[in-house]
């Protein structure tokens, strides 16, 4: 149940050699983290981080863990959410944002989507 899970971003080369994307997952141990994936290598752009926000399943499981996940692009400023609460604040540059979107699960893990919103920005300013 420790597998992670979440969103990637600037998704490029995804089916060739050196597949390039930035992926924002959590845990069921209450920790979110940033990273850019260049083929086989692995950059922590903000390593695993334990959050209040983060939703974990107890066990015994009496109902699903819930999380929403969000990444606000505002011009030079990338902003992590995680069930409303910002997590990480990145320079929009450094990501090159550029790409696909998706989703990314680990391995045994069940996911129910119920809710996926691409457009422009919900946030107040």
């Amino acid at each position: 149940m420790d597998s992670p899970y979440g969103l990637f971003l600037a998704g490029r080369d995804l089916e060739g050699d050196a597949p390039t994307y930035v992926s924002f997952q959590i845990d069921n141990a209450g920790q979110f983290r940033i990273t850019r994936h260049t083929g086989e290598e692995v950059q922590e752009l903000a390593p695993w981080t334990a959050h209040d926000d983060v939703a974990v399943l107890n066990e015994p499981a009496t109902s699903p863990a819930e999380n929403v996940l969000e990444v606000d692009v505002r011009g030079e400023q990338t902003i992590f959410y995680t069930n409303g609460e910002a997590v990480a604040d990145l320079p929009s540059e450094e990501l090159d944002l550029g790409g696909s979107i998706g989703l990314v699960a680990g391995k045994g893990l069940s996911l129910h989507i119920t809710e996926i919103v691409i457009g422009p920005n919900r946030r107040d300013e």
